[in-house]
This record gives C-alpha cells, sequence and structure tokens, in this order.
C-alpha cells in the first residue's frame, strides 16, 4: 500500500529489500491503529449520543479491524524473523540486526507504531470504562423498574371505597 518515499537508499541485497518490506509494513500497521483509534472514538460518542445503531456500526468496524491488526502484527513478526535469522526479534531490538543507528525512516516508523499502540491501549481503557459505567447504569435502571411496586392495599376493597366492614374475615369453623 504504501511506497518507501523519502528513505535512505536500499542497501543491496536482501537486507536492503527486507528492510523496506518491514519499513513498509510499519507504516501499514500505523495507519491501521490509526483507523483503530478513530473507531473508538465514534464507539464513545455513540454511546454519549445514545446512538444505537452509531455503537453497532463501531463495534462491526472494530472487529474487522482487528482482524487486520492481527494480519498486520503477524507480517511484522515473520519480516523480523527472516531479518533475525529465524529467531524472534522484537520491535524494541531492531538495533540488533540494522545496528546503532537504525536507518531514520526505520527509525521513525517504529516509533509512530509503538506511540500509537500506546494511544490505543489509552483509548481502549477508557472506552472499556464508559461501556462498563453505560451497561452498570442500564442495569441499575431496569432493577428500580421492576423492583419499585406498590404497596400491598391495606384491605380488599376497591381502591377508594372506605367501608369500615369491606375486608372482614370471619371463621366459621368456631
Amino acid at each position: 500500500m504504501n511506497a518507501v518515499s523519502g528513505a535512505e537508499p536500499a542497501a543491496a541485497g536482501v537486507d536492503g529489500q527486507r528492510r523496506d518490506q518491514l519499513l513498509n509494513a510499519l507504516i501499514d500497521e500505523g495507519c491501521t491503529l490509526q483507523e483503530l483509534g478513530t473507531i473508538l472514538e465514534r464507539q464513545r460518542r455513540g454511546v454519549a449520543e445514545n446512538d444505537q445503531d452509531l455503537i453497532e456500526a463501531s463495534v462491526q468496524a472494530l472487529g474487522r479491524t482487528l482482524l487486520t491488526m492481527e494480519e498486520a502484527r503477524r507480517r511484522r513478526e515473520s519480516l523480523l524473523a527472516l531479518l533475525a535469522g529465524g529467531e524472534p526479534l522484537r520491535l524494541r531490538e531492531l538495533e540488533r540486526v540494522f545496528g546503532d543507528p537504525l536507518p531514520v525512516a526505520l527509525a521513525d516508523a517504529r516509533r509512530s507504531v509503538q506511540q500509537l499502540a500506546t494511544t490505543i491501549a489509552r483509548e481502549l481503557a477508557i472506552n472499556h470504562h464508559i461501556i462498563d459505567r453505560a451497561l452498570q447504569a442500564g442495569d441499575q435502571f431496569l432493577q428500580r423498574l421492576f423492583s419499585e411496586s406498590l404497596e400491598p392495599a391495606a384491605s380488599y376493597c376497591p381502591e377508594g371505597e372506605t367501608d369500615p366492614t369491606a375486608g372482614v374475615l370471619v371463621n366459621r369453623t368456631a
């Protein structure tokens, strides 16, 4: 999707090609994280406005975007493993493969993905809290609605009648 523009010239051979693939993967992952942030904002707006359609649409979009995120993560991990000779390599360990300092474009892309991931984690926590509170408020409302009942009548007479003999029970077996 994203072509490498303005990046340093690729190193000769596979390493330069793999570096460019990793750079593109990080750029794509960053775009997906930004999309996820937009969806989370829409979801919060839907809860605030009590807009069921917006909430439902955001939940569906969230599911699709999370699948895309999972694919982006797998792509990044496989590229990192290829760069590290088959062993697992974390994003924060890129210097092990590329040396220190990292190429500028790669360092910027890594920093962007890490910052966006931190922001998304915070946004998810906020949404989780807001949705929990909304659900609790709905549960409390329903509980009050169904638990508030009228006090039972003190007599069997229809409401409004004041017949003193109404509702008197007589035990005839004495």
